[in-house]
């Protein structure tokens, strides 16, 4: 069998054993936010800038688009699964720019599977249906297990703190919650001087901590380029340095908790040894499975 999942059984020929091979490839699209759009007025320039920080809005671009397009497509025939899988993968990947693995741009992990076992005739045998059924869940969990292994081993500290049930947010969920509570006290001292970023940010859901880092860098950036500060009133000057001086504390807090992660990142790289090692690290949420392909092939006799 290979993944990457709509079935297809190749020929079948009368020998005393087969091997049956089935491919899978699946998807599995990470945390994707929506951004609003405010008129800036005061502090005009310094709210379009943080803006630009926000990822773009949920369903919008590649992401899911691509799922869908990939799942309605047909598998070409091919001699066996995997030349299937590979040709679909190759065809997504010229139409879509489709890659393996990690895919940060697009914040997406795509990976294939495979797994094969001997058996009597597929029109005969009675074990066939359950040895399929068995081999199709190992298969998933395989494909899961390379998903996993591609968090961990290609994405950054940073991003997989933000991945719901990631091994690291357990060792560290302490310092995590105090840095989440600094950076959101961090925001409200803001939203208190600029009331359309305030605006824009409540109106999110599900901000990560390193997009509103961004955000409000981008925000401070731009106000002290332009010397805001020096523009304000004295009641508005008295909460720019207010929150500018949470926001300082809750960076030195986020950069703290980032190297903390970064240590705990490779230590779990290091433990990752089998499959079963892997898959014990965390659950896997959202999955996909594209496109499957199973086939029947002879080799030497043997099936």
């Amino acid at each position: 069998m290979k993944m990457i999942s709509s079935g297809q059984v190749g020929r079948a020929a009368v020998k005393t054993k087969r091997k049956y091979e089935m491919k899978k490839l699946m998807v599995t699209t990470l945390a994707a936010v929506t951004a609003v759009a405010v008129n800036a007025q005061e502090f005009g320039s310094a709210t379009a800038e943080a803006e630009k920080a926000l990822p773009p809005p949920t369903g919008e671009g590649a992401g899911v688009e691509q799922v869908q397009q990939a799942m309605e497509a047909e598998v070409a025939p091919a001699q066996t699964a995997e030349e299937a899988i590979n040709a679909f993968f190759a065809e997504q990947r010229e139409k879509l720019g489709w890659i393996k693995g990690y895919d940060e741009e697009n914040d997406r992990i795509i990976v294939s599977a495979k797994i094969g076992f001997q058996i009597k005739n597929p029109k005969v045998s009675r074990d066939f249906v359950n040895i399929r059924r068995e081999k199709l869940s190992q298969l998933v969990l395989n494909a899961k297990a390379t998903i996993i292994e591609s968090i961990m081993f290609e994405m950054s500290a940073e991003r997989i703190l933000e991945v719901p049930g990631n091994p690291i947010s357990k060792q560290l969920a302490k310092k995590q919650e105090e840095t989440t509570a600094q950076l959101r006290e961090a925001e409200a001292s803001l939203a208190k001087l600029d009331k359309n970023l305030a605006d824009a940010l409540a109106a999110r859901d599900g901000i990560t901590a390193s997009e509103l880092v961004a955000v409000i860098s981008s925000w401070f950036t731009k106000a002290e380029k332009e010397n805001l500060a020096a523009k304000l009133d004295a009641d508005k000057k008295e909460r720019y340095a207010n929150a500018k001086a949470d926001f300082e504390e809750a960076q030195k807090q986020y950069a703290e908790l980032v190297e903390k992660a970064k240590a705990a990142q490779g230590e779990i790289v290091e433990k990752m040894s089998s499959e079963q090692s892997r898959l014990a690290e965390m659950p896997i949420y959202g999955c996909t499975i594209l496109q499957q392909a199973e086939s029947v092939t002879e080799k030497n006799g043997r099936y």
